[in-house]
């Protein structure tokens, strides 16, 4: 070499790294056959629990179903033929535990036709009004405006209810005299053997 030309200075050697262990990035410097890449064999079983495996993905998807949903289930009281069919639904429940089923389906449509009676009745008269909402063991309700002073109004408003009412309740019934028993299913009336 030329003495007038600079030369540099030897670098320093590198400090030693710690070693954290094996992240499975590293060359295979050992020898150990495995590809590069590979996560290092520590003894366990690749195989996963049972649990991780079934359960969680179904716990995950529920998850997912319930987010999707959601704004669904926030609407559902705004939307009122809905909330008019679950407190249906409730009141059917409660009375069928202490009456039986079908007693409690009728009820429970006699209810809503009594209501929507008045409901009609308050439309022909010009006010909006609200679809039943039914409370067990009280009967139902509807909302609207008052009629104000007009008494005439008012009464055609309250007797519409019961007047609907009366027209669908069971054939039955319409021959003025209740019956009293009931035989193989049938009604009787109470002069007949």
């Amino acid at each position: 070499m030329d003495p007038t030309t600079p030369t540099l200075p030897e670098p320093a050697p590198a400090p030693e790294r710690p070693r954290y262990g094996l992240t499975g990035l590293e060359p295979d410097a050992g020898g150990s056959g495995r590809p590069f890449g590979t996560p290092p064999d520590h003894g366990e079983p690749a195989q996963q629990s049972f649990f991780k495996r079934r359960i969680a993905p179904i716990g995950a998807a529920i998850l997912a179903f319930l987010a999707k949903i959601k704004s669904i289930i926030l609407l559902l009281p705004k939307l009122k033929l809905l909330t008019t069919a679950g407190t249906m639904a409730v009141s059917v429940v409660a009375y069928a535990t202490i009456w039986g089923f079908p007693f409690a389906v009728g009820f429970v449509v006699l209810l809503l036709v009594h209501e929507l009676g008045h409901v009609i009745a308050l439309r022909r008269e010009g006010i909006r009004a609200s679809l039943p909402m039914f409370i067990p063991f009280l009967g139902a309700v509807i909302s609207a405006r008052s009629l104000g002073d007009n008494a005439a109004a008012e009464a055609r408003v309250g007797l519409a209810g019961p007047v609907l009412a009366r027209s669908a309740r069971p054939p039955a019934f319409r021959s003025g005299t209740p019956p009293a028993t009931t035989s193989g299913g049938r009604w009787r009336s109470p002069d007949s053997s």
